[in-house]
């Protein structure tokens, strides 16, 4: 029979055992106290929107692999893939109209995915193998897309700042 939270913690060294359980949300505490007691503008509405718009990237992408995990499977292509279509987007915002260039980089993202989600469905290969290779794949060419150094200087600046936060991420 499971314990509740106020019996564990009135056990002997139940504190602890609780801290160490649960290390993560603790930590996260600490870091947003101590962050409040240095900082006065920690917790204004300004810097929690920048904290919440930095966060929102990388936080849906958790969810999607956090569906994978929780179904059993494994993406090791998520980062290669995300620096690939941060790179394609980048280039193509210069070419077409945002709209169109947004469309685009999800349909590219979406035709990727489904060749990894085709081997391991229809053709049997292991999810880590699939991913692996899409991992490879993706990384191979946002480094083909970003050997020219020259490429860097035709980008618009919020287009290149943009898809060096996501790959920096």
């Amino acid at each position: 029979m499971a314990l509740t939270i106020k019996q564990q913690l009135s056990s002997p060294g139940g504190i602890l055992k609780f801290l160490v359980k649960h290390n993560t949300i603790f930590i996260f505490i600490l870091l947003v106290v101590f962050s409040a007691l240095i900082s006065d503008v920690f917790f204004t509405s300004t810097n929690l929107s920048n904290l919440l718009k930095q966060v929102s990237g990388i936080g849906i992408i958790s969810i999607g692999m956090l569906l994978v995990i929780l179904t059993g499977g494994i993406d090791l292509s998520v980062g290669s893939m995300v620096a690939l279509l941060a790179v394609t987007f980048a280039i193509l915002v210069n070419i077409v109209v945002l709209p169109l260039a947004i469309v685009l980089t999800i349909v590219i993202g979406f035709a990727l995915g489904s060749i990894a989600g085709y081997l391991v469905a229809f053709q049997k290969m292991a999810p880590f193998v699939a991913t692996l290779a899409l991992m490879t794949i993706a990384r191979g060419l946002g480094f083909i897309y970003l050997k020219d150094l020259q490429l860097l200087s035709k980008l618009q600046e919020e287009s290149l700042c943009l898809t060096l936060q996501i790959i920096l991420h």
